[in-house]
């Protein structure tokens, strides 16, 4: 099966991955994994009649001049007013500003395929005391 770059698949196993490996990081706005940059932020703005939310995830993987990409995930969460306001619309989209997509496409199953690898090797044992 062919996976395409701008689909909602992509974008879900991308924000998967960053996810992922922020939680394991001890800052969650600059990290690396896998050999890719990545840079979280978040934007809000909440207003009398509506409010919202925006996730930038930047990713930039120089792994060579040949095969280096640059793109952005972006979540926009929409809502009406006020802390309990309804849901107005949730938006994902991906923008890839440098690289071919089968680059990132390869970084995806590569890193999908190493993360399965991690979570089948047992937890190393601890010494007692």
């Amino acid at each position: 099966m062919t996976m395409r770059l701008n689909t909602a698949r992509t974008i879900l196993a991308i924000e998967a991955a960053v996810a992922r490996s922020m939680s394991a990081t001890s800052d969650p706005r600059h990290w690396i994994i896998d050999g890719v940059e990545c840079l979280h932020s978040r934007h809000v703005y909440s207003g009398p009649a509506h409010a919202f939310t925006l996730d930038v995830s930047e990713l930039r993987c120089r792994a060579t001049r040949d095969r280096s990409w640059h793109l952005f995930v972006v979540t926009e969460r929409w809502r009406g007013a006020g802390e309990t306001g309804a849901d107005l619309r949730t938006n994902h989209w991906l923008k890839l500003v440098e690289g071919r997509p089968g680059d990132v496409i390869d970084w995806i199953r590569l890193f999908d395929v190493s993360q399965r690898d991690d979570a089948s090797k047992p937890e190393p044992k601890r010494k007692k005391r």
